[in-house]
């Protein structure tokens, strides 16, 4: 199974239980900015309670689920992992969390047509808002050059009012202001 195949049929359960979700990390910066490889998909859920053991079970069919996993990036707004065992790819579930930046993310979120199929993908400027934000946790330098790569392919086309009011409230303001003069 490939990357494409393993994200279709991730989406499809998703969408079986009614669970939102958006394609994030290499593949939403790829969609909208500079091509980079990547070796597993970012997908973030806005999972329940009630979707945990129908998740588990549609998964642990073909893939690799931890339950357990998955009930403590319940608790602590973090990450799961699903794995398939034959590629050994693997699809990281970021839980969303209920801060206002990540409502927001998915009230704007879109569809867009990927791999022939309309997968769900923030708008372009949450994904460099999210990419300053992982640069601001993490200083790699990655991160910045992500967001440098949408911001340069998607140029005229962005909202940068919405971006300089949340760069402002999410504290990445600065490299934002780096983002736009380089």
């Amino acid at each position: 199974m490939g990357l494409r195949e393993f994200l279709i049929q991730a989406v499809d359960i998703l969408d079986q239980l009614n669970i939102p979700y958006i394609v994030s990390g290499a593949l939403a910066v790829s969609f909208y900015g500079l091509p980079r490889t990547t070796h597993d998909i970012d997908l973030v859920v806005e999972l329940e309670q009630r979707h945990v053991t129908p998740l588990v079970k549609a998964f642990s069919k073909e893939f690799y689920i931890s339950s357990k996993a998955v009930q403590e990036a319940m608790s602590r707004s973090s990450v799961f992992n699903v794995i398939d065992p034959q590629s050994g790819l693997k699809i990281d579930f970021w839980i969303a969390r209920p801060e206002a930046f990540d409502r927001e993310r998915f009230r704007r979120r879109r569809q867009e047509t990927v791999f022939d199929r309309s997968l769900w993908l923030p708008s372009p400027e949450d994904v460099i808002l999210s990419k300053l934000l992982w640069y601001k946790e993490s200083n790699i330098d990655k991160h910045l050059v992500d967001a440098k790569g949408v911001w340069e392919v998607m140029g005229g086309s962005l909202d940068t009012s919405y971006l300089q009011d949340w760069a402002a409230k999410l504290s990445v303001a600065n490299s934002l202001v780096r983002l736009q003069k380089e």
